[in-house]
């Protein structure tokens, strides 16, 4: 997933932690640590064109 990022390409992290924050929320369990990743991961993608500081 690194090398996806540094290469500014879109990465894997829908079926890796995408699926278990989903199957998570069908089953009532709370997957906070993978919704964050999630969402981070996400969000950097989202912003690989922006400039970075």
């Amino acid at each position: 997933m690194l090398q996806d990022v540094t290469k500014k390409r879109k990465t894997e992290i829908e079926v890796i932690n995408g699926a278990i924050v989903k199957e998570g929320v069908q089953l009532g369990i709370s997957t906070p640590v993978n919704k964050v990743l999630y969402n981070l991961v996400r969000v950097r993608e989202k912003t690989y064109d922006e400039v970075n500081i």
